[in-house]
This record gives C-alpha cells, sequence and structure tokens, in this order.
C-alpha cells in the first residue's frame, strides 16, 4: 500500500508511507503451491529509514498432506517402471512410505518373488529411479 504525499494538491508532502506485508503461516496445497495466512503489517516512513524485515520465514507445513503428496510423487514414478518388469512377468506394489525415516517399502511380485536378480533390481532400477525423482525417500525395502 502506497500513500503519497501529505494529502494537499499536488502531493507535495515531505514522507512517503509504505507497507510492508510479509505472510507467517503458509501451507502446502496438492499441487505444491503455498497458501499463505495471517499477514505481518510493516507500515514505516521514509524518514525513517528501510525497516530491518525477517530475512526467513517459518512456513507451517501440513505434514499429513505433504506425506500425501509424496506417496502419490512415489505412486507415479512406480506406475512409469511397473511396465519393464511386467514384460519379465514381474511386478511391484507400493506398501508404505515412512517420511520420518525416508523408507519405502515395496512387495515385489510376480515372477519377481524368487527371483536370484530381484534384490538388484529392487536397488539398483527401482530404488535408484525413486530416489532421483523423490529425494525424500532415502531407502527402498522389499516386505
Amino acid at each position: 500500500m502506497f500513500n503519497f504525499g501529505d494529502g494537499s494538491a499536488g502531493g507535495s508532502g515531505k514522507t512517503i508511507k509504505i507497507t510492508f506485508v510479509i505472510p507467517t503461516e503458509a501451507s502446502l496445497d496438492a499441487s505444491g503451491r503455498a497458501k499463505w495466512r495471517n499477514p505481518l503489517y510493516f507500515p514505516f516512513k521514509k524518514s525513517e529509514g528501510i525497516p530491518r524485515l525477517p530475512t526467513t520465514i517459518e512456513v507451517a507445513r501440513d505434514d499429513r498432506q505433504f506425506t500425501i503428496m509424496i506417496t502419490e510423487k512415489i505412486k507415479q514414478e512406480l506406475e512409469l517402471i511397473r511396465p519393464h518388469l511386467q514384460m519379465d512377468g514381474g511386478d511391484v506394489e507400493f506398501v508404505e512410505f515412512d517420511e520420518a525415516t525416508g523408507v519405502l517399502k515395496l512387495r515385489l511380485q510376480g515372477h519377481c518373488v524368487g527371483c536370484p536378480m530381484s534384490q538388484m533390481t529392487l536397488q539398483e532400477g527401482i530404488g535408484r529411479t525413486i530416489k532421483e525423482k523423490v529425494p525424500e525417500v532415502k531407502e527402498v525395502v522389499s516386505i
């Protein structure tokens, strides 16, 4: 908000009033965009100099919603991987993601069950791809 001058004709006032608006809370919506709430207003006059504003703002995060977003991202990546496994008669199923530990639990299915190469497929194929695309995943395990 800007207020120039002292209100007289010609706007020849000596001060400029400016209000900075800084949001204090934010949450992430399903698309990953921030929704801002509870703004702080910092009015000041130019003659007072530039106010010191916070250089960082903590963003409140809805952990349940954030976990759901990560889970959906993981499932999308698995859908891209599954056709490669299905060509050889195997498959993979999402079981659980623990955000606190970063552990993703998957269930191998079909020919992947009992295959001597299944752990290699899990770690070097599925695991590496998921970790590249979803950095919140730290470890991939089969149950």
